[in-house]
């Protein structure tokens, strides 16, 4: 329970994305993070964060790598790509790896997305990896830990 949590003085730092390899030739390659994710990982940045706006969350995603090793990535989205969540402006793309901008609905007002110097069209799809942030997951050496066991 997040109260309970909260009550301890924990918070939610993360959560966790189990896949297997996602290749896709449409993708041109790997797919890092579906829509679905990428969007989700947005909401959650935009839950957890602290009064000045600035989130700590990170998405997880564990997947075998070429050799046979599972693989931890660590990402965060973009201050752009939380923007363009939070007010709406994006969609799940046609395809697993694609977002697109949303088709603004009768008096609806949207701000345009411009991806790689150029404008996507709204429902045009186009890739999120330029809304990922990479985040390097890794250990201290030193670990200093909070509480003592017995």
């Amino acid at each position: 329970n997040l109260k309970i949590a909260a009550d301890l003085g924990l918070e939610p730092v993360g959560w966790a994305v189990t896949t297997l390899p996602r290749d896709d030739p449409a993708y041109g390659g790997e797919v890092f993070l579906s829509a679905r994710e990428v969007r989700q990982a947005a909401r959650f940045q935009l839950k957890y964060c602290d009064k000045l706006g600035h989130s700590r969350f990170v998405t997880m995603v564990f997947q075998y790598n070429k050799q046979g090793h599972i693989e931890p990535k660590a990402y965060q989205i973009s201050d752009q790509g939380v923007a363009l969540e939070r007010d709406g402006i994006i969609e799940e793309g046609s395809k697993i790896g694609f977002l697109k901008p949303r088709i603004a609905k009768k008096g609806d007002l949207l701000s345009s997305v411009i991806y790689k110097n150029k404008v996507v069209k709204p429902g045009d799809d186009f890739l999120p990896d330029e809304l990922l942030v990479k985040v390097v997951p890794m250990k201290p050496h030193n670990p200093q830990p909070g509480f003592k066991f017995l």
